[in-house]
Protein backbone atom coordinates (compact mmCIF):
# COMPACT_ATOMS: atom_id res chain seq x y z
CA UNK A 1 0.00 0.00 0.00
CA UNK A 2 1.22 3.94 -0.55
CA UNK A 3 0.28 6.17 2.05
CA UNK A 4 0.00 9.92 0.63
CA UNK A 5 0.21 12.33 3.52
CA UNK A 6 -1.51 15.25 1.61
CA UNK A 7 -3.61 18.35 2.83
CA UNK A 8 -6.78 16.94 1.22
CA UNK A 9 -7.99 13.84 -0.93
CA UNK A 10 -7.95 16.04 -4.42
CA UNK A 11 -4.44 16.87 -3.84
CA UNK A 12 -3.48 13.14 -2.62
CA UNK A 13 -5.53 11.56 -5.88
CA UNK A 14 -3.16 14.14 -8.31
CA UNK A 15 -0.17 12.87 -6.86
CA UNK A 16 -1.28 9.59 -7.03
CA UNK A 17 -1.96 10.30 -10.63
CA UNK A 18 1.47 11.77 -11.23
CA UNK A 19 3.20 8.91 -10.07
CA UNK A 20 0.87 6.17 -11.97
CA UNK A 21 -0.84 4.74 -8.36
CA UNK A 22 -3.65 2.94 -9.55
CA UNK A 23 -6.80 3.29 -7.75
CA UNK A 24 -6.81 1.14 -4.84
CA UNK A 25 -2.94 0.91 -4.52
CA UNK A 26 -2.97 3.93 -2.44
CA UNK A 27 -4.72 5.85 0.66
CA UNK A 28 -4.89 9.47 1.38
CA UNK A 29 -3.75 9.44 5.27
CA UNK A 30 -6.47 10.71 7.21
CA UNK A 31 -5.20 10.42 10.50
CA UNK A 32 -2.11 8.78 12.70
CA UNK A 33 -4.52 5.37 12.47
CA UNK A 34 -3.24 4.71 8.75
CA UNK A 35 0.39 3.64 10.00
CA UNK A 36 -1.02 1.00 12.21
CA UNK A 37 -3.48 -0.20 9.36
CA UNK A 38 -0.80 -0.26 6.83
CA UNK A 39 2.37 -1.10 8.15
CA UNK A 40 5.36 -0.67 6.18
CA UNK A 41 3.52 1.03 3.80
CA UNK A 42 5.51 3.82 1.67
CA UNK A 43 4.94 7.16 2.10
CA UNK A 44 4.78 10.42 -0.24
CA UNK A 45 4.81 13.89 1.02
CA UNK A 46 2.40 15.80 -1.20
CA UNK A 47 2.95 19.66 -1.40
CA UNK A 48 1.96 21.53 1.38
CA UNK A 49 1.49 18.14 3.05
CA UNK A 50 2.00 20.25 6.46
CA UNK A 51 -1.18 21.77 6.22
CA UNK A 52 -3.06 18.49 6.72
CA UNK A 53 -5.57 19.44 9.40
CA UNK A 54 -3.80 16.33 11.66
CA UNK A 55 -0.87 17.64 11.33
CA UNK A 56 0.26 16.76 14.60
CA UNK A 57 -1.31 13.57 14.81
CA UNK A 58 -0.03 12.03 11.62
CA UNK A 59 3.86 13.39 12.59
CA UNK A 60 3.30 11.56 15.44
CA UNK A 61 2.42 8.36 13.97
CA UNK A 62 5.06 8.81 11.30
CA UNK A 63 7.81 9.35 13.80
CA UNK A 64 6.57 6.38 15.53
CA UNK A 65 6.74 4.02 12.99
CA UNK A 66 9.79 4.98 12.11
CA UNK A 67 11.23 4.34 15.40
CA UNK A 68 10.05 0.98 15.44
CA UNK A 69 10.98 0.84 11.61
CA UNK A 70 7.25 -0.37 10.20
CA UNK A 71 7.66 2.05 7.69
CA UNK A 72 8.67 1.50 4.15
CA UNK A 73 10.10 4.22 1.62
CA UNK A 74 9.77 7.67 2.38
CA UNK A 75 9.89 10.34 -0.41
CA UNK A 76 9.05 13.64 -0.51
CA UNK A 77 7.30 14.96 -3.36
CA UNK A 78 6.96 18.45 -2.08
Amino acid sequence: MNLIYAPNPRVASSLAQRYELMPGDWKWIRDGRAFRDYPRADVYKAPHWDAHPHRAEIDAALEHARETRRLGMLTDAS
